[in-house]
């Protein structure tokens, strides 16, 4: 091989690997973001609710550009699949409305594309249970009592014994933080006379019902939470503000306060 040769052949090579190396800069500067929120638990013959959102970026700065995202279901537990592609504007959150699914135990994925280039994939399981059992549940206006009521009826419309509740009920003070107190299982129709023991900090009712709902649903993909917000009653109230100035004594003291800060102004006017 002449000297010629061989420099054609090293120039040829340089030039092929430049431009090996600015494609591949410009491949991986092309990407995309993608981001989903999925609730582990979903109601039974109601939409699948999911959110999303899609940023392309090109040469590393976000584009305004729609992406495409990709969606499959399949059942672990039972016979089910789908499949379906959807329309996302970049950078906003969508919520995506799939098929309602019945009781079970399913597998999603999901990937955003956009000009031929992929996200990561994100693969989540779920569950699918019934809807929740409605019930009524409140504190007495003094705190002493605690009344619950399954609103699941039979026929003779009293509440349904085949469909029974668990109430667990917790006791948070400061510096100790929650305590489970007592537990009440296979409850449709109770009231509680409440101890006065409990009667420090703030006191806590959950209640689960036999399908697994903590607190009936209230799913809250933001803030991935699934679960309701539990009944509680602060016995300490009176102890914190605005009430606490409310006492009496507070009263008298910020009276007296007041009379000292008169006297005080006066005599420095004398003075003057």
């Amino acid at each position: 091989m002449t000297r010629k040769v061989v420099l054609i052949y090293t120039i040829f090579l340089l030039c092929t690997l430049g431009i090996s190396t600015q494609t591949t800069a410009s491949i991986a500067s092309n990407y995309v973001i993608f981001r989903a929120n999925i609730s582990p638990l979903y109601i039974e013959n109601e939409s699948v609710i999911i959110q999303v959102v899609a940023i392309p970026f090109s040469n590393n700065k976000p584009i305004g550009e729609s992406c495409t995202v990709h969606v499959s279901m399949r059942g672990i537990n039972v016979n089910y699949s789908f499949v379906q592609d959807y329309t996302v504007r970049a950078g906003k959150s969508e919520t995506l409305y799939l098929p309602a699914l019945r009781e079970g135990h399913y597998d999603i994925t999901l990937y955003a594309s956009w000009n031929g280039i992929l996200s990561k994939v994100v693969d989540q399981d779920f569950g699918v249970t019934k809807a929740p059992i409605p019930y009524s549940l409140s504190f007495t206006d003094d705190g002493s009592k605690i009344i619950f009521t399954s609103l699941k009826l039979n026929d003779t419309g009293q509440p349904d014994p085949r469909y029974p509740f668990r109430l667990e009920i917790y006791q948070y003070t400061h510096g100790a933080g929650e305590s489970l107190v007592m537990t009440y299982t296979n409850v449709t129709n109770i009231t509680i006379t409440v101890p006065e023991s409990w009667k420090n900090g703030i006191l806590y009712v959950e209640v689960v019902d036999i399908y697994g709902w903590r607190n009936s649903a209230t799913i809250n993909l933001a803030a991935m939470q699934f679960q309701g917000i539990p009944l509680s009653y602060d016995y300490d109230y009176a102890q914190r503000e605005p009430f606490r100035s409310r006492e009496p004594a507070y009263i008298v003291l910020s009276l007296a306060l007041i009379f000292v800060a008169v006297i005080a102004l006066g005599r420095w006017k004398d003075a003057r």
